[in-house]
């Protein structure tokens, strides 16, 4: 059992703050260093892509729809407006009226 002692002492490791004490303090937080400009322009240059692709991938997924799907944009000619003058025309001329015999 003495073995098993050891290691749990040992597993116990104190955390070793800038400060030298057990309890981390504000003086233990991270600090800014370097130029934000620089950090700021690489992370636009990757959002810039993001949005760039983006714009991309919608633009070919409408073109792509547009091609081959009917979204009905525009309201279709009424299919049946010639067949129903033809219809009209025809029944005025064959004398079926209810007076003759």
């Amino acid at each position: 059992m003495i073995g098993i002692k050891s290691i749990k002492e040992d597993a116990l490791v104190k955390a070793k703050f800038k400060d030298g004490g057990e309890w981390p303090t504000f003086n233990d937080c991270p600090v800014p260093s370097g130029s934000w400009k620089k950090n700021y322009d690489s992370h636009q240059k990757l959002y810039n892509g993001v949005l760039i692709s983006g714009l991309i991938a919608s633009i070919g997924a409408a073109v792509v729809m547009g091609m081959f799907v009917d979204f009905n944009f525009i309201m279709p000619e009424y299919p049946y407006k010639e067949e129903k003058d033809e219809e009209e025309g025809e029944g005025e001329g064959e004398g079926e009226g209810e007076g003759e015999e």
